[in-house]
């Protein structure tokens, strides 16, 4: 290998993602160890498996060879996953069932969530011939309607738009069909799809299942079928091919493009030729020498690559007499180099996977460049006598040999020919080696996982436990692909870890518990904003150290011209020197508003929007600005008042009691003002402290516990109206507006009101009244579905609103940053609110968080299917009773029902049959439920057969609940 360059055409396609079946292999990783390991995956079937398949007169003949590589479990699927019901389901090819699969897991692979990836995705992709499945799932149709509804699930024509429509991929859709040389020829034509801009990406490969699933074939001569079930690639025993079932598929992006969004690229495509051989050669079957070497020529004049680069080669390799001879003729005719060339075939372990043989080879040859190891060749022991390969560049491996080099990249060459004469080419290189830059990663990080049942999410979670404990990566990039790269569902769990080992302890946590959460219904959030008390200097320093948008959200609110004139910098005042204590106590209500503003703002970036906020003291100003009441300025304004009102009075003592309201009533005395009822066990009065000092021990007398609390404010503590009359000057000066995000009132726990925040009297009473957060609180409890947000350094508020007798399971409340006591970090406490509340439903933002964005895409496990037995239990048809069937008409009955409820049941039954079975919601729109109109119009005939109703088709649009359309034939059979 000579070529050393790393210049680019411009025509690199990445191979970005890749998924397969294969004998004996039910991933790609398997498919790995078993290429490793030298392992055949053709089986030998024993007469007892033969049975249930194949007549005994058939295997019991001589040449009857009882052998085909075949894919495991194919009975089963996942119709629910991809959105189709029973019926349905057990129409559907089982290719297509396959493909779909691959093609999910191949996304996932790159790390793409299809749900929100904003650009188009081709599909390029090829099915064998399923006749026999063709015939079994029509064995029950007795209507057009229903020949045609089986035709779109079972015939293989269908498999690309198929797969497109059920995972809405908006590219170009193609099936396509070159015999064995399909797979390649679909990855061939992606490429030039991608490179013309026809989509962003692409899915392209194929699959082929043959029927019944294990049975042999009978052997003749001169056929391409080997006689013992074993092929022999290139040795001098080869006499034929083993057609063996598999599938396989490949995501493919431009290079370019997928170095700029750091895909995990597994190799680099770097040119790829199809042609056909005409009629240069002896017959339509057979191979030609002339067609072949052309589109070697052709693939390595696109590339711009040099013959001397390539070190491998992965050949059609079908073990025949004649199609081996000529397939090394065309190689040769073609490297006419010196340097070692290694010739190989996974054919010799899977047999012939039909239209997927191309897509097979070519993810051996990624796998085999990741891995610097060209597999062995099984079954060659001496080159057969029709090839000549001496003085020329080429071996055959009997063993698996290292594949490195010093001084250039790895290249390899992947053949793939098709009886018809379509021939393929495609040139892979190595994936290029791209530098991530360095960078100070932050310790906590979180895990997302979803899925569409229990089961599948359990399992997922076992897989992932397996991969992180056996597998090397940097946890960065497994949360990164996690939670990114993977579609969200409505059965989650979620953690928040700092460690390898913590995240093992945490995924085993979940598995051992089933702490699963349902999504039932859309949650409403409530900002609850604290009041001063909580305030403490640095709190939040953490999102303001490590996550961008918060810090910048800070230092514009720090920008607003009231606290420039005021010469107070709030970013300095929270999160610089900590030194000058004085001067943040003295500012601690502009603090705390800051902080609290700025933090709300952020949980709106991050899609946590409020149904309803609340705010305690000063938290009710927060709440005015989020809600457009004030602006931000005009807050200033009133914090900078309030805070010379604050210097103009001596602060009366406080007392904090676990009592509420009405069980302190019979004990206070004019000398006592109650400064808020926060819930029923905790009010604060205040008072001179020799008073306050005698109504502890009272309140201690009659088993109430207190406790007297420092206090530094005037305000809501006995202040009178008479005091504030600059301040009622100040208020003619600010401009109020509605409310644009509905918030209660502090002072009186009702909703704010145009109305009423436009007169003075409510912003005075704001500061003398008492605070009624008891009131408030209870009246957001009505709402079902509730999470509540403590938005400020505290978690007082979420401690009342848990402990409420009246609160509902379905309300939850929680602290968004640590308080002053707690020892875990800020990213910690966000990292626990972000999992909860996703948990929840709520569809948050986290490419807005920076740790969450720090690592790159790699693979890892995928979605585990939820696999259901979905099969037509008879694979020996007799075709006369399928047309007696066919031919049969149900009679038609005479109206039997007079009420609604009758017609309901009777719909019930004709769509249960319909459909196979699944239940209905009869109030639920049918077509929103994933009912096609195909059914539509099948229950329609059906219902003309079994009731005298003359009712047009459209009628089922018009009313598309099984209620409506029920209470439409009532109003019918009246008239």
């Amino acid at each position: 290998m000579k070529d050393t360059t790393t210049s680019r055409t411009g025509l690199e396609i990445a191979i970005i993602g890749m998924s397969g079946r294969f004998p004996g292999a039910a991933n790609v990783y398997e498919y790995w160890q078993n290429l490793l390991q030298g392992k055949e995956s053709i089986s030998q079937f024993t007469n007892v498996e033969l049975q249930p398949n194949v007549s005994e007169d058939q295997y019991t003949k001589k040449n009857y060879v009882s052998a085909k590589g075949y894919l495991n479990n194919i009975e089963y699927f996942d119709a629910a996953f991809f959105g189709y019901h029973t019926k349905e389901a057990i129409q559907l090819s089982p290719q297509s069932r396959i493909f779909q699969e691959c093609v999910w897991e191949c996304l996932e692979d790159a790390g793409y969530n299809i749900q929100k990836y904003p650009g188009s995705i081709g599909v390029y992709a090829g099915a064998s011939s399923s006749l026999v499945w063709q015939l079994l799932t029509n064995f029950n149709t007795a209507s057009q309607t229903d020949v045609f509804n089986a035709a779109l699930l079972n015939d293989k024509d269908y498999l690309s738009t198929r797969t497109s429509y059920q995972l809405n991929l908006k590219g170009p859709s193609i099936t396509i069909n070159t015999a064995c040389s399909t797979s390649l020829v679909a990855i061939h034509l992606a490429c030039r799809a991608l490179l013309t801009r026809e989509c962003d990406m692409a899915i392209a490969g194929g699959v082929s299942v043959s029927l019944p699933i294990k049975a042999g074939y009978l052997y003749e001569d001169g056929m391409i079928n080997s006689p013992d079930g074993h092929c022999r690639p290139f040795d001098k025993g080869a006499n034929g091919t083993v057609f063996s079932d598999g599938a396989g598929v490949v995501l493919l992006k431009p290079l370019s493009h997928a170095i700029r969004d750091k895909d995990n690229i597994h190799a680099v495509i770097l040119g790829s030729a199809i042609n056909n051989d005409g009629r240069s050669k002896v017959g339509f079957t057979a191979p030609s020498t002339l067609g072949q070497a052309d589109v070697l020529r052709q693939a390595y004049n696109v590339s711009k690559v040099s013959l001397e680069s390539i070190s491998y080669i992965e050949a059609h390799g079908t073990g025949t007499q004649i199609g081996d001879p000529i397939e090394i003729e065309a190689l040769k005719s073609v490297f006419k180099n010196t340097n070692s060339v290694v010739l190989g075939s996974v054919k010799s372990n899977l047999g012939h996977l039909d239209v997927a043989a191309g897509v097979a080879s070519l993810i051996k040859v990624v796998l085999a460049l990741k891995n610097k190891t060209i597999p062995q060749t099984l079954h060659f022991n001496e080159l057969n006598t029709k090839i000549d390969l001496k003085n020329t560049c080429f071996s055959i491996n009997r063993h698996a040999v290292d594949w490195r080099s010093e001084d250039c990249v790895l290249r390899a060459g992947v053949n793939s020919f098709g009886i018809g004469g379509t021939n393929a080419h495609v040139i892979v290189e190595q994936a290029p080696s791209l530098n991530g830059d360095e960078m100070e990663l932050v310790k906590d990080n979180l895990l997302l996982f979803s899925a569409k049942a229990e089961i599948s999410l359990e399992n997922y979670l076992k897989q992932i436990k397996k991969y992180v404990e056996e597998k090397e990566f940097y946890l960065e990039d497994l949360a990164f692909t996690q939670n990114f790269g993977r579609a969200w569902f409505d059965v989650r769990a979620a953690i928040h870890f700092s460690s390898k080992k913590d995240l093992v302890n945490k995924v085993d946590q979940l598995i051992e518990n089933k702490s699963y959460a349902h999504i039932v219904a859309k949650q409403k959030i409530i900002f609850a904003f604290a009041g001063v008390g909580s305030e403490y200097p640095a709190m939040g320093v953490d999102l303001f150290k490590n996550v961008k948008l918060f810090r910048e959200i800070v230092e514009e609110i720090a920008s607003d011209t009231v606290l420039k004139n005021n010469q107070v910098d709030v970013s300095d005042l929270l999160y610089g020197s900590q030194d000058n204590l004085r001067r943040f106590e003295e500012n601690k209500e502009i603090a705390l508003f800051t902080f609290e503003y700025a933090l709300g703002k952020f949980l709106i970036a991050l899609g946590i929007e409020p149904f309803f906020m609340i705010g305690h003291g000063v938290g009710e100003y927060v709440a005015a600005v989020m809600s457009g009441v004030l602006s931000p300025g005009d807050a200033f304004k009133i914090l900078f008042a309030r805070k010379e009102i604050n210097r103009q009075f001596e602060v009366p003592a406080l007392l904090s009691i676990n009592a509420g309201l009405n069980e302190l009533a019979p004990h206070l005395t004019d000398e006592i003002f109650v400064a808020a009822c926060n819930a029923s066990t905790s009010t604060v009065v205040a008072g001179v402290s020799s008073t306050l000092d005698q109504f502890k021990q009272v309140l201690a007398g009659v088993g109430i516990r207190s406790i007297l609390i420092p206090n530094t404010q005037i305000f809501n503590a006995g202040l009178s109206r008479n005091e504030l009359i600059a301040f009622g000057d100040l208020l003619h000066t600010i401009k109020i507006n509605p409310p644009t995000i509905p918030y209660l009132s502090s002072i009186s726990g009702r909703n704010i009101t145009e109305e009423s925040v436009v007169k003075q009297d409510y912003w005075l009473d704001l500061m003398t009244q008492t605070i009624r957060f008891d009131e408030g609180i209870s009246e957001l409890l009505k709402y079902e579905h509730t999470t509540f947000l403590e938005v400020g350094p505290s978690m007082v508020i979420s401690a009342w609103i848990n402990r409420n007798t009246y609160k509902l399971p379905s309300q939850y409340a929680v602290s968004v940053v640590k308080n002053r006591h707690e020892r875990a970090s800020d990213i910690n406490k966000l990292n626990e609110l972000l999992t909860e509340l996703w948990k929840r439903g709520v569809a948050i933002k986290f490419d807005k968080v920076d740790h969450c964005m720090e690592g790159k895409k790699i693979s890892m496990p995928t979605y585990q299917f939820d696999k259901k037995y979905n099969w037509v239990d008879r694979e020996i048809i007799d075709l006369h009773s399928m047309a007696e069937r066919n031919s049969s008409v149900p009679a038609k009955m005479e109206n039997s029902f007079t009420t609604k409820h009758e017609i309901e049941q009777q719909l019930l039954n004709i769509w249960s049959e319909v459909i196979g079975g699944a239940s209905i919601d009869t109030r639920k729109n049918l077509f929103e439920m994933g009912i096609t109109s195909l059914d539509a119009i099948n229950v329609h005939r059906k219902l003309k057969s079994q009731i005298n109703i003359q009712v047009e088709v459209t009628a089922m649009f018009e009313h598309p609940t099984i209620e409506s359309f029920s209470e439409h034939l009532l109003n019918l059979t009246e008239n």
